[in-house]
């Protein structure tokens, strides 16, 4: 049942970061660099936008080099909740999970059990700070919102442009009583044309841990750029996770359910131990 649980959890996590081939569009070599905030800027502007986000996604997802293919739908509602019901390829949903700000919770319909936890369970699956702002970030391609963004610098690298940042840490007012929140070392590499995020790389260089995301296959969505495919890769405690995902029917703005209904046979689990049948 944990192992369960954990590799349906690291599945939805991972949703944010992965990416296919490299994007193959004309680059103007420009005449002079124009600096980390401009840079920064012109990501910002060119960020989805949106309030509700829905699509359905198929994926091949590693863990410690043993293949999983799954299938599903995902929801967002910005800000707020993330909601995900897993499939095997052409199958039955085996999983529905609702993240919100400060809970995670995991219907397991294998074994008939419900999942009852918060961000600290994920700490603790990923080795490293998380929080849902970066987590949906990840999963829609932005940037993060809630954390400093004065201390990036500007360069090219591979015909793209490169954000990089050291100690960039989360605004006092969205701590929360976490003062020690910061992402230790982030690189941000920007398509030159659109703006948007090809790439997403994460260091914690004393733990030696590495987030890798990438996105491509960009297209228009109402308006606005997505990116329909996404590769992640997580490096931690000596273990590997890998997964690659492909989207499809994306919507966004469309006001969608999250429903999430506990049937009373199932047993429920909590995240410090304690289980009961209520």
């Amino acid at each position: 049942m944990k192992e369960r649980i954990y590799y349906y959890l690291i599945f939805v996590l991972l949703l944010c970061m992965i990416g296919c081939n490299p994007i193959r569009q004309a680059y103007k070599e420009p005449i002079k660099e124009k600096g980390a905030d401009y840079l920064f800027s012109q990501l910002k502007k060119h960020e989805l936008k949106f309030t509700w986000f829905s699509t359905k996604f198929s994926a091949d997802a590693y863990f410690d080099k043993k293949k999983n293919s799954l299938s599903g739908n995902l929801r967002i509602k910005k800000d707020s909740a993330i909601w995900v019901s897993i499939t095997p390829i052409l199958g039955i949903e085996v999983a529905r999970v609702l993240i919100t700000t400060d809970s995670v919770k995991i219907l397991n319909r294998t074994d008939n059990t419900c999942f009852l936890g918060n961000f600290k369970y994920i700490y603790s699956l990923l080795k490293t700070e998380f929080d849902f702002d970066m987590l949906q970030s990840f999963i829609i391609g932005n940037d993060f919102t809630y954390y400093e963004n004065d201390k990036f610098k500007a360069s090219i690298e591979n015909k793209q442009y490169k954000l990089s940042t050291v100690g960039r840490g989360k605004l006092k007012k969205f701590v929360h009583g976490n003062e020690n929140m910061k992402l230790l070392l982030q690189d941000i590499w920007l398509e030159p044309d659109s703006f948007k995020i090809t790439k997403s790389l994460i260091k914690e260089l004393k733990e030696n841990r590495k987030l890798d995301v990438k996105y491509a296959d960009f297209k228009n969505v109402d308006g606005q750029i997505f990116p329909f495919a996404e590769k992640f890769e997580i490096n931690a405690d000596k273990k590997e996770i890998k997964i690659n995902i492909d989207f499809e029917r994306v919507s966004i703005n469309k006001v969608q359910e999250m429903p999430f209904n506990i049937p009373s046979k199932y047993r429920i689990i909590y995240e410090y131990g304690k289980n009961n049948h209520e």
